[in-house]
């Protein structure tokens, strides 16, 4: 799954990687689409020569309705949620190899990956430099220097009281990955860590340097009145 390092791809072609059978990326991660992705197949797929409206049609009104319930307009979360559950059955279902729908595929043709790539690689390092001076953030799970990744993870170990406080100052930063319960028993040490105190942090192209620059302050303010 190569969606965290699409800019990266020349490079991964030149390492000393094992090739595998199939590569693949998602790319609603990185840009404002309802359906598709990117794969670098080995071998030939059966692929089917149409399109499964089902998810992409319910997907795109739970996305406009999300932007339309994050601008602040009154919008039903239970209603917006309804259709992105449909929108995520209709996936489950879904086997074969599809092609993306048109106006994914047309929206996707028009984006600026250049400033994309740039936005987040430059609010990840600012993230990254920045906030290495605050000792309470023990860790960061590092990543590579050309990365431009969509969230920036940190260690911390005082997460819940950290993410309260953010979050009643409009910063919301995610756990990406609960513990699951097949695994829940067989952590080791790492792991054990990185599930029990890890945040990310966001920092694509939506946001400005000076959105980095607000989110820093608030990580020095609260580990100033600890």
């Amino acid at each position: 799954d190569l969606t965290q390092s699409i800019f990266c791809l020349e490079k991964i072609k030149t390492g000393n990687i094992v090739k595998m059978k199939y590569q693949t990326a998602s790319l609603r991660k990185w840009f404002p689409i309802s359906d598709g992705g990117m794969s670098n197949l080995f071998f030939e797929p059966e692929y089917v020569e149409k399109v499964d409206p089902k998810y992409s049609e319910n997907q795109n009104i739970a996305q406009k309705m999300k932007k339309r319930y994050l601008d602040g307009e009154d919008v039903s979360k239970d209603e917006l949620l309804s259709y992105h559950r449909l929108a995520e059955n209709a996936l489950d279902e879904r086997y074969e190899v599809l092609p993306m729908d048109l106006d994914s595929y047309q929206a996707l043709r028009l984006i600026d990956w250049r400033m994309i790539y740039e936005s987040r690689h430059d609010n990840s390092a600012f993230l990254k430099r920045k906030l290495e001076a605050i000792s309470e953030i023990n860790d960061f799970l590092s990543f590579d220097d050309a990365a431009a990744p969509l969230y920036v993870p940190i260690i911390v170990y005082d997460r819940t009281s950290l993410q309260k406080y953010m979050s009643e100052r409009g910063v919301f930063l995610p756990v990406l990955w609960p513990i699951p319960k097949e695994a829940s028993n067989g952590l080791n040490s790492f792991l054990k860590k990185v599930y029990e105190n890890m945040l990310a942090i966001p920092c694509d192209h939506r946001y400005s340097i000076e959105d980095m620059e607000h989110i820093v302050s608030l990580f020095e303010e609260f580990y100033k009145k600890r």
